[in-house]
Protein backbone atom coordinates (compact mmCIF):
# COMPACT_ATOMS: atom_id res chain seq x y z
CA UNK A 1 0.00 0.00 0.00
CA UNK A 2 2.79 2.32 0.61
CA UNK A 3 4.21 1.29 -2.25
CA UNK A 4 1.04 2.30 -4.38
CA UNK A 5 0.83 5.85 -2.60
CA UNK A 6 4.06 6.67 -3.00
CA UNK A 7 3.94 5.92 -7.07
CA UNK A 8 0.56 7.72 -6.93
CA UNK A 9 2.38 10.59 -5.68
CA UNK A 10 5.22 10.90 -8.08
CA UNK A 11 2.50 10.77 -10.87
CA UNK A 12 0.66 13.80 -9.45
CA UNK A 13 3.73 15.77 -9.04
CA UNK A 14 4.81 14.63 -12.52
CA UNK A 15 1.47 16.02 -14.05
CA UNK A 16 1.50 19.34 -12.09
CA UNK A 17 4.94 20.02 -13.40
CA UNK A 18 3.59 19.15 -16.86
CA UNK A 19 0.61 21.81 -16.38
CA UNK A 20 2.63 24.22 -15.20
CA UNK A 21 5.50 23.48 -17.81
CA UNK A 22 2.82 23.94 -20.25
CA UNK A 23 1.44 27.07 -18.93
CA UNK A 24 5.03 28.80 -18.90
CA UNK A 25 5.48 28.42 -22.59
CA UNK A 26 2.51 29.08 -23.41
CA UNK A 27 2.85 32.48 -21.64
CA UNK A 28 6.45 32.91 -23.68
CA UNK A 29 4.69 32.55 -26.63
CA UNK A 30 1.88 35.02 -26.16
CA UNK A 31 4.92 37.46 -24.52
CA UNK A 32 6.50 36.61 -27.83
CA UNK A 33 3.71 37.73 -30.13
CA UNK A 34 3.39 40.73 -27.96
CA UNK A 35 6.91 41.81 -28.42
CA UNK A 36 6.61 41.14 -32.48
CA UNK A 37 3.33 43.16 -32.46
CA UNK A 38 4.93 46.22 -30.52
CA UNK A 39 8.00 46.10 -33.19
CA UNK A 40 5.85 45.61 -36.09
CA UNK A 41 4.24 48.64 -35.23
CA UNK A 42 7.57 50.88 -34.53
CA UNK A 43 9.84 50.12 -36.51
CA UNK A 44 7.48 48.54 -39.76
CA UNK A 45 9.38 47.02 -42.65
CA UNK A 46 8.92 48.71 -46.26
CA UNK A 47 4.79 48.20 -46.75
CA UNK A 48 3.25 46.25 -50.09
CA UNK A 49 0.75 44.43 -50.49
CA UNK A 50 1.97 40.86 -48.98
CA UNK A 51 4.37 42.30 -46.27
CA UNK A 52 2.90 45.53 -44.34
CA UNK A 53 1.57 44.03 -40.65
CA UNK A 54 -2.15 43.73 -39.97
CA UNK A 55 -2.54 46.34 -37.23
CA UNK A 56 -1.29 49.24 -39.23
CA UNK A 57 -4.00 51.15 -41.11
CA UNK A 58 -3.34 52.57 -44.29
CA UNK A 59 -6.50 53.43 -45.94
CA UNK A 60 -7.89 56.90 -45.41
CA UNK A 61 -11.43 58.27 -46.60
CA UNK A 62 -11.30 61.47 -47.96
CA UNK A 63 -14.21 64.40 -48.69
CA UNK A 64 -16.89 62.90 -47.04
CA UNK A 65 -19.94 62.90 -47.47
CA UNK A 66 -18.85 61.73 -50.77
CA UNK A 67 -18.55 57.79 -51.24
CA UNK A 68 -15.82 56.97 -49.29
CA UNK A 69 -12.33 56.19 -51.45
CA UNK A 70 -9.63 54.02 -50.25
CA UNK A 71 -5.87 53.33 -51.62
CA UNK A 72 -2.90 51.72 -50.38
CA UNK A 73 -0.09 53.71 -48.92
CA UNK A 74 3.25 53.53 -51.51
CA UNK A 75 6.01 54.20 -49.18
CA UNK A 76 7.29 54.40 -45.41
CA UNK A 77 6.53 58.42 -45.66
CA UNK A 78 3.38 57.70 -46.61
CA UNK A 79 2.20 54.96 -44.23
CA UNK A 80 3.46 57.42 -41.81
CA UNK A 81 1.63 60.31 -42.41
CA UNK A 82 -1.28 58.39 -42.97
CA UNK A 83 -1.16 57.00 -39.28
CA UNK A 84 -1.08 60.30 -38.08
CA UNK A 85 -3.94 62.11 -39.55
CA UNK A 86 -5.88 58.72 -38.05
CA UNK A 87 -4.16 59.26 -34.58
CA UNK A 88 -5.83 62.47 -35.00
CA UNK A 89 -8.92 62.40 -36.36
CA UNK A 90 -9.98 59.22 -34.63
CA UNK A 91 -7.67 59.57 -31.29
CA UNK A 92 -6.51 57.02 -31.75
CA UNK A 93 -3.16 55.66 -30.17
CA UNK A 94 -0.43 55.15 -32.66
CA UNK A 95 3.10 54.65 -30.87
CA UNK A 96 4.83 55.89 -33.94
CA UNK A 97 6.02 58.88 -34.49
CA UNK A 98 5.86 61.07 -38.22
CA UNK A 99 9.24 60.19 -39.94
CA UNK A 100 11.73 63.26 -40.22
CA UNK A 101 11.09 65.80 -43.21
CA UNK A 102 12.14 65.34 -46.29
CA UNK A 103 15.76 67.26 -46.87
CA UNK A 104 13.50 69.16 -49.85
CA UNK A 105 10.58 69.62 -48.60
CA UNK A 106 9.67 71.56 -45.13
CA UNK A 107 6.03 72.37 -44.26
CA UNK A 108 4.04 73.62 -41.18
CA UNK A 109 5.58 71.22 -38.22
CA UNK A 110 3.65 68.37 -36.98
CA UNK A 111 5.26 68.71 -33.39
CA UNK A 112 4.83 72.30 -32.54
CA UNK A 113 2.71 75.38 -33.38
CA UNK A 114 6.24 77.70 -34.54
CA UNK A 115 4.95 77.84 -37.46
CA UNK A 116 1.62 79.34 -36.21
CA UNK A 117 -0.17 76.30 -37.58
CA UNK A 118 -0.17 72.27 -36.34
CA UNK A 119 -0.03 70.10 -39.05
CA UNK A 120 -2.34 67.11 -37.81
CA UNK A 121 -4.84 69.91 -37.23
CA UNK A 122 -3.93 71.02 -40.76
CA UNK A 123 -4.52 67.73 -42.07
CA UNK A 124 -7.77 67.03 -40.27
CA UNK A 125 -8.89 70.48 -41.84
CA UNK A 126 -8.35 69.67 -45.36
CA UNK A 127 -9.72 65.59 -45.22
CA UNK A 128 -12.52 66.97 -43.22
CA UNK A 129 -13.66 69.71 -44.78
CA UNK A 130 -17.39 70.33 -45.64
CA UNK A 131 -17.23 73.06 -48.66
CA UNK A 132 -18.89 70.63 -51.26
CA UNK A 133 -22.08 71.84 -51.05
CA UNK A 134 -20.69 74.84 -52.88
CA UNK A 135 -17.42 74.41 -54.34
CA UNK A 136 -16.51 71.68 -56.74
CA UNK A 137 -14.46 68.65 -57.32
CA UNK A 138 -12.27 70.00 -60.06
CA UNK A 139 -11.00 67.81 -63.10
CA UNK A 140 -7.44 66.92 -63.56
CA UNK A 141 -7.14 67.06 -67.59
CA UNK A 142 -4.46 65.62 -69.92
CA UNK A 143 -3.47 67.92 -72.37
CA UNK A 144 -1.98 66.47 -75.62
CA UNK A 145 -0.87 69.45 -77.60
CA UNK A 146 1.13 70.66 -75.05
CA UNK A 147 2.17 67.32 -74.32
CA UNK A 148 3.90 66.67 -77.24
CA UNK A 149 5.35 69.90 -77.84
CA UNK A 150 7.10 69.65 -74.28
CA UNK A 151 7.95 65.78 -74.70
CA UNK A 152 6.48 65.06 -71.46
CA UNK A 153 3.10 64.18 -69.89
CA UNK A 154 1.44 67.68 -69.47
CA UNK A 155 -1.70 67.77 -66.91
CA UNK A 156 -4.23 70.57 -65.65
CA UNK A 157 -5.85 70.47 -62.53
CA UNK A 158 -8.25 73.04 -63.76
CA UNK A 159 -9.16 75.35 -61.16
CA UNK A 160 -10.75 77.65 -63.80
CA UNK A 161 -13.95 75.49 -63.76
CA UNK A 162 -14.55 76.02 -59.98
CA UNK A 163 -17.53 78.08 -58.68
CA UNK A 164 -17.16 81.40 -59.47
CA UNK A 165 -13.97 80.67 -61.97
CA UNK A 166 -11.23 80.35 -59.22
CA UNK A 167 -9.61 78.43 -56.72
CA UNK A 168 -10.11 81.10 -53.97
CA UNK A 169 -13.49 80.02 -53.46
CA UNK A 170 -11.93 76.89 -51.56
CA UNK A 171 -10.41 78.95 -48.94
CA UNK A 172 -13.45 81.27 -48.70
CA UNK A 173 -15.91 79.26 -47.96
CA UNK A 174 -14.11 77.00 -46.03
CA UNK A 175 -13.14 79.76 -43.84
CA UNK A 176 -16.90 81.35 -43.72
CA UNK A 177 -18.29 77.58 -42.52
CA UNK A 178 -16.03 77.45 -39.50
CA UNK A 179 -16.92 80.70 -38.52
CA UNK A 180 -20.79 79.98 -38.32
CA UNK A 181 -20.15 76.79 -36.38
CA UNK A 182 -20.15 78.58 -32.63
CA UNK A 183 -21.76 81.97 -33.56
CA UNK A 184 -23.47 83.56 -36.81
CA UNK A 185 -21.66 86.53 -37.73
CA UNK A 186 -23.86 89.58 -38.01
CA UNK A 187 -22.00 90.03 -40.86
CA UNK A 188 -17.96 90.21 -42.56
CA UNK A 189 -15.87 92.45 -43.98
CA UNK A 190 -12.88 91.96 -46.78
CA UNK A 191 -10.54 93.85 -48.44
CA UNK A 192 -9.56 92.40 -51.93
CA UNK A 193 -10.83 93.24 -55.79
CA UNK A 194 -9.89 90.24 -56.96
CA UNK A 195 -10.65 86.41 -57.00
CA UNK A 196 -10.42 86.19 -53.04
CA UNK A 197 -13.23 89.23 -52.60
CA UNK A 198 -15.23 87.42 -54.99
CA UNK A 199 -14.75 83.82 -53.43
CA UNK A 200 -15.50 85.37 -50.06
CA UNK A 201 -18.92 87.04 -51.42
CA UNK A 202 -19.97 83.92 -52.82
CA UNK A 203 -19.69 81.97 -49.83
CA UNK A 204 -21.45 84.67 -47.56
CA UNK A 205 -24.32 85.33 -50.25
CA UNK A 206 -24.80 81.06 -50.21
CA UNK A 207 -24.66 81.30 -46.35
CA UNK A 208 -27.07 84.26 -46.23
CA UNK A 209 -24.26 86.54 -44.77
CA UNK A 210 -23.98 90.42 -44.97
CA UNK A 211 -20.55 90.90 -47.18
CA UNK A 212 -19.13 94.47 -47.90
CA UNK A 213 -16.22 94.53 -49.66
CA UNK A 214 -13.66 97.41 -49.15
CA UNK A 215 -11.46 97.96 -52.70
CA UNK A 216 -8.83 100.31 -53.76
CA UNK A 217 -9.82 103.60 -55.82
CA UNK A 218 -8.25 102.45 -58.62
CA UNK A 219 -9.36 99.05 -58.94
CA UNK A 220 -10.84 97.35 -62.28
CA UNK A 221 -14.11 98.58 -63.16
CA UNK A 222 -15.24 94.97 -64.48
CA UNK A 223 -13.84 93.75 -61.30
CA UNK A 224 -15.88 95.75 -59.10
CA UNK A 225 -19.18 94.83 -61.48
CA UNK A 226 -18.53 91.53 -60.18
CA UNK A 227 -17.74 91.88 -56.56
CA UNK A 228 -21.42 93.66 -56.35
CA UNK A 229 -23.07 90.98 -57.44
CA UNK A 230 -22.69 88.98 -54.49
CA UNK A 231 -21.59 91.85 -51.62
CA UNK A 232 -21.84 95.31 -51.33
CA UNK A 233 -18.35 97.22 -52.15
CA UNK A 234 -16.62 100.39 -51.39
CA UNK A 235 -14.01 102.09 -52.71
CA UNK A 236 -11.76 103.51 -50.07
CA UNK A 237 -8.05 104.25 -50.30
CA UNK A 238 -5.23 104.53 -52.88
CA UNK A 239 -3.89 100.87 -52.39
CA UNK A 240 -4.44 97.86 -50.38
CA UNK A 241 -3.39 99.02 -47.22
CA UNK A 242 -5.38 101.41 -47.44
CA UNK A 243 -8.47 99.38 -48.10
CA UNK A 244 -7.07 97.17 -45.33
CA UNK A 245 -7.11 99.15 -42.17
CA UNK A 246 -10.49 100.88 -43.20
CA UNK A 247 -11.54 97.34 -43.13
CA UNK A 248 -10.99 96.79 -39.52
CA UNK A 249 -12.22 99.94 -38.42
CA UNK A 250 -15.18 99.41 -40.60
CA UNK A 251 -15.91 95.88 -38.94
CA UNK A 252 -14.87 97.13 -35.71
CA UNK A 253 -17.46 99.98 -35.85
CA UNK A 254 -20.26 97.84 -36.72
CA UNK A 255 -19.87 94.61 -34.92
CA UNK A 256 -18.99 92.94 -37.99
CA UNK A 257 -16.29 89.92 -38.80
CA UNK A 258 -12.59 91.36 -41.22
CA UNK A 259 -11.59 88.38 -42.75
CA UNK A 260 -8.28 87.85 -43.03
CA UNK A 261 -6.84 86.65 -46.37
CA UNK A 262 -3.90 84.93 -44.77
CA UNK A 263 -6.48 82.88 -42.12
CA UNK A 264 -4.92 79.35 -41.57
CA UNK A 265 -8.68 78.39 -42.01
CA UNK A 266 -8.37 79.49 -45.64
CA UNK A 267 -4.88 78.06 -46.29
CA UNK A 268 -7.04 74.48 -44.88
CA UNK A 269 -9.47 75.43 -47.53
CA UNK A 270 -7.12 75.73 -50.92
CA UNK A 271 -5.43 72.53 -49.64
CA UNK A 272 -8.88 70.58 -50.48
CA UNK A 273 -7.14 71.27 -54.12
CA UNK A 274 -4.43 68.72 -52.61
CA UNK A 275 -6.52 66.28 -51.02
CA UNK A 276 -8.27 65.49 -55.12
CA UNK A 277 -4.85 65.50 -56.90
CA UNK A 278 -3.98 62.00 -54.57
CA UNK A 279 -7.50 60.99 -54.90
CA UNK A 280 -7.48 61.36 -58.66
CA UNK A 281 -4.33 60.58 -59.75
CA UNK A 282 -3.65 57.10 -60.44
CA UNK A 283 0.21 57.54 -60.39
CA UNK A 284 2.71 59.76 -58.96
CA UNK A 285 3.40 63.55 -60.61
CA UNK A 286 7.46 64.10 -60.86
CA UNK A 287 6.31 67.83 -60.79
CA UNK A 288 3.57 70.34 -59.82
CA UNK A 289 3.64 74.23 -60.59
CA UNK A 290 1.42 76.44 -58.46
CA UNK A 291 1.39 80.05 -58.73
CA UNK A 292 3.04 81.46 -55.39
CA UNK A 293 0.74 85.30 -55.66
CA UNK A 294 0.61 86.03 -51.90
CA UNK A 295 1.70 82.41 -51.04
CA UNK A 296 -1.27 81.01 -49.68
CA UNK A 297 -2.08 78.74 -52.33
CA UNK A 298 1.59 77.24 -52.56
CA UNK A 299 1.89 76.72 -48.91
CA UNK A 300 -1.62 74.69 -48.62
CA UNK A 301 -0.22 72.43 -51.95
CA UNK A 302 3.35 72.17 -50.02
CA UNK A 303 2.49 71.73 -46.80
CA UNK A 304 0.03 68.72 -48.04
CA UNK A 305 1.61 67.06 -50.32
CA UNK A 306 5.49 67.65 -49.10
CA UNK A 307 4.37 64.90 -46.44
CA UNK A 308 2.50 62.39 -48.52
CA UNK A 309 4.50 62.72 -51.64
CA UNK A 310 7.72 63.94 -50.45
CA UNK A 311 9.70 63.05 -53.97
CA UNK A 312 6.89 65.32 -56.22
CA UNK A 313 9.14 68.24 -57.03
CA UNK A 314 6.39 71.72 -56.41
CA UNK A 315 7.99 74.62 -58.56
CA UNK A 316 6.56 78.17 -57.36
CA UNK A 317 5.63 80.35 -60.41
CA UNK A 318 6.11 84.39 -60.06
CA UNK A 319 5.75 87.20 -62.42
CA UNK A 320 9.16 89.05 -62.94
CA UNK A 321 8.13 92.22 -61.24
CA UNK A 322 6.92 90.38 -58.05
CA UNK A 323 7.74 91.26 -54.65
CA UNK A 324 8.59 87.56 -53.25
CA UNK A 325 10.62 89.00 -50.29
CA UNK A 326 8.08 90.46 -48.60
CA UNK A 327 5.75 87.22 -49.28
CA UNK A 328 8.53 85.09 -47.80
CA UNK A 329 8.97 87.61 -44.87
CA UNK A 330 5.05 87.88 -44.32
CA UNK A 331 4.61 84.30 -41.65
CA UNK A 332 5.67 82.32 -44.81
CA UNK A 333 9.29 81.57 -43.58
CA UNK A 334 8.11 77.46 -44.37
CA UNK A 335 7.25 78.51 -47.94
CA UNK A 336 11.18 78.22 -48.28
CA UNK A 337 11.72 75.02 -47.53
CA UNK A 338 8.71 73.74 -49.48
CA UNK A 339 9.29 74.93 -52.92
CA UNK A 340 11.78 72.82 -55.07
CA UNK A 341 12.78 75.59 -57.40
CA UNK A 342 10.97 79.33 -58.25
CA UNK A 343 10.27 80.36 -61.76
CA UNK A 344 10.00 83.71 -62.87
CA UNK A 345 7.88 85.03 -66.44
CA UNK A 346 7.39 87.62 -68.11
CA UNK A 347 3.75 88.96 -69.53
CA UNK A 348 4.70 87.67 -73.01
CA UNK A 349 5.47 84.34 -71.93
CA UNK A 350 2.01 84.40 -70.12
CA UNK A 351 -0.04 86.13 -73.07
CA UNK A 352 1.45 82.87 -75.19
CA UNK A 353 0.81 80.30 -72.54
CA UNK A 354 -2.70 81.61 -72.50
CA UNK A 355 -3.31 80.54 -76.09
CA UNK A 356 -1.43 77.53 -75.68
CA UNK A 357 -4.00 76.45 -73.46
CA UNK A 358 -6.65 77.83 -75.18
CA UNK A 359 -5.32 75.19 -78.05
CA UNK A 360 -6.00 72.25 -75.72
CA UNK A 361 -9.04 73.28 -73.95
CA UNK A 362 -11.03 76.11 -75.85
CA UNK A 363 -10.93 77.79 -72.13
CA UNK A 364 -9.39 81.36 -72.04
CA UNK A 365 -7.47 81.73 -68.74
CA UNK A 366 -6.77 85.22 -66.95
CA UNK A 367 -3.09 86.09 -66.69
CA UNK A 368 -2.53 84.69 -63.18
CA UNK A 369 -4.31 81.43 -63.97
CA UNK A 370 -1.91 80.91 -67.04
CA UNK A 371 1.56 81.39 -64.65
CA UNK A 372 1.90 77.28 -64.50
CA UNK A 373 2.01 76.94 -68.00
CA UNK A 374 4.54 79.92 -68.80
CA UNK A 375 6.64 78.28 -66.39
CA UNK A 376 6.39 74.82 -67.27
CA UNK A 377 7.37 75.69 -70.67
CA UNK A 378 10.31 77.47 -69.79
CA UNK A 379 11.56 75.12 -66.63
CA UNK A 380 11.02 72.40 -68.31
CA UNK A 381 13.11 73.05 -71.46
CA UNK A 382 15.84 74.77 -69.21
CA UNK A 383 16.11 71.99 -67.04
CA UNK A 384 16.00 69.77 -70.01
CA UNK A 385 13.22 67.58 -68.62
CA UNK A 386 10.94 64.80 -70.57
CA UNK A 387 9.41 62.24 -69.82
CA UNK A 388 7.92 62.90 -66.83
CA UNK A 389 4.88 63.22 -65.36
CA UNK A 390 3.75 67.27 -64.73
CA UNK A 391 0.89 68.95 -63.22
CA UNK A 392 0.02 72.35 -63.61
CA UNK A 393 -2.56 74.46 -61.40
CA UNK A 394 -4.83 76.49 -63.42
CA UNK A 395 -6.28 78.76 -61.08
CA UNK A 396 -8.55 80.80 -62.94
CA UNK A 397 -10.93 82.43 -65.75
CA UNK A 398 -11.64 85.49 -64.65
CA UNK A 399 -10.56 87.72 -67.29
CA UNK A 400 -11.76 90.78 -68.73
CA UNK A 401 -12.04 90.25 -72.54
CA UNK A 402 -12.36 93.84 -73.22
CA UNK A 403 -8.97 94.93 -71.79
CA UNK A 404 -7.17 91.15 -71.53
CA UNK A 405 -3.93 91.91 -70.20
CA UNK A 406 -1.60 91.44 -67.19
CA UNK A 407 -2.24 94.17 -65.66
CA UNK A 408 -5.20 91.84 -64.33
CA UNK A 409 -2.91 90.33 -62.09
CA UNK A 410 -3.50 90.37 -58.36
Amino acid sequence: VGAMFGCLMLLVMMINETSSSSSAHAKMLHMEADVNLINSVIHPRPCSTQTRPRDVPLFVALLPPRKSFVRDAETRNEVCAIKNSFQSLSNKHVNMPLPPRSRRGGGISANSNQEGIAYDWFLKQALLSQVYDLVKETPIQYLPVMSNELNNQIFAKREEMQTGFSFCTRGAHHLLLNLTLKTRPTGIVVASAGNYGNGVGLSAKYLGIDCVNVVPENSNAVKIRNLKRNSDVIAFGSNVDDSINFAKQLAKMNGYTFVSLDDPLMIAGHATIAVEILRQSKQNFDYIFVPIGTGNLARAIGTYLKRLKPMTKIIGVAMQNSDLQSVFACDHTSLLNMLDDVVYVDSTEVKNSILDYYEDTRTVLEPYGALSIAAARKWLWREQVVNSRVLLLTTGSNVDLQDASTSQLE
